[in-house]
């Protein structure tokens, strides 16, 4: 292995790895609202990736892009998820 595909084998470990630690931050924002009694939850975009997305859609969950006057005018992009 050169050293190029070595390199590339790492970024893709450390992108899996974050990938990872954001899913279970966001179980865990997730979880605790539910225990709350809640029935959805709203999250920064720029911190859902495309694969998070996905993965909470094919758990039965809703995922959408989410905005009101407030994150607008904060200039904030969300996403919704709701059970």
């Amino acid at each position: 292995m050169n050293l190029k595909e070595q390199m590339m084998n790492e970024y893709q470990k450390e992108d899996i790895e974050k990938l990872k630690e954001d899913t279970e931050t966001l179980k865990e924002a997730i979880a605790a609202t539910m225990k709350m009694g809640k029935t959805e939850m709203h999250y920064r975009a720029d911190q859902i990736s495309d694969e998070i997305r996905k993965e909470f859609q094919e758990g039965g969950f809703t995922v959408e892009d989410y905005s009101d006057v407030h994150s607008e005018k904060a200039g904030i992009k969300l996403v919704r998820f709701a059970w």
